[in-house]
C-alpha cells in the first residue's frame, strides 16, 4: 500500500507540474494526531483578463487533536511564488467542523495568514467547505489586503486519497480569483 501510495504521489507530480498559485486547500476537519497530509494542486489564477497556471503543494501533520501544522509552497510567474507554514486550530469539531488557521509565508515579501475554514460532511465520501482566507503582505514599504471566498467539495475517492476541487474568488482588488483541482495522500 505504501509504494502504491508513493506511486500516485510522483505520478501526480508528474502529471500537474506547472507552475503556481493557490489558497486554502484544507477543510476544517482536522487531522488525527501523527497523521500525515501530502497535496498537490495545479491551478489557474485569473486577475484582470490574464490567466496565469500554477501550481500549489501542501505537506501537513497532525500534532495534537486540535492542532495541525502545514508547510506549503507555490510555484508561480509574476512574483507569486513563496513558501510558508501555518498552524490549525480546530474550533468545533463536530458536523460541521469549524478551524482557524493562522501563519506566515516569505517570498520577495512577508506576509501574515488567516484562514476561517467551515466544513460540512454530505455522506461518508463528500466533504462541502468553505470560508474566508486573508493575508496581510508587507512590500516595498506598502501593506497590502488580498482576501478570497473560498468554496469547494472535497471527495474520498480511495481509502487515503482525496480529489479537492476549489474556487478561490478574490474579495480585494489586490487578490486574484483562483480555480484549481488537487490530490490530497493521507500517510
Amino acid at each position: 500500500m505504501r509504494k502504491l501510495t508513493i506511486s500516485a504521489i510522483v505520478a501526480s507530480v508528474m502529471l500537474f507540474s506547472a507552475t503556481s498559485y493557490a489558497q486554502v486547500y484544507n477543510t476544517a476537519q482536522k487531522l488525527r494526531e501523527g497523521a500525515v497530509r501530502l497535496c498537490f494542486a495545479p491551478l489557474l489564477l485569473v486577475q484582470g483578463g490574464n490567466v496565469d497556471p500554477g501550481f500549489y503543494a501542501l505537506g501537513g501533520f497532525g500534532v495534537t487533536k486540535d492542532l495541525d501544522l502545514y508547510f506549503n509552497a507555490r510555484l508561480a510567474s509574476n512574483d507569486r511564488s513563496y513558501f510558508g507554514a501555518d498552524l490549525q486550530w480546530a474550533l468545533i469539531r463536530d458536523n460541521p467542523a469549524l478551524s482557524l488557521s493562522t501563519g506566515a509565508h516569505v517570498s520577495d515579501h512577508l506576509g501574515i495568514d488567516g484562514t476561517l475554514d467551515l466544513a460540512f460532511p454530505v455522506g461518508n465520501t463528500v466533504v462541502l467547505y468553505g470560508g474566508l482566507d486573508v493575508n496581510i503582505e508587507f512590500a516595498g514599504g506598502e501593506t497590502f489586503v488580498p482576501a478570497w471566498l473560498f468554496f469547494g467539495p472535497r471527495v474520498q475517492i480511495r481509502r487515503n486519497t482525496t480529489l479537492f476541487m476549489e474556487i478561490d474568488l478574490g474579495i480585494t482588488d489586490v487578490a486574484p480569483s483562483i480555480f484549481g483541482l488537487g490530490l490530497s495522500f493521507y500517510l
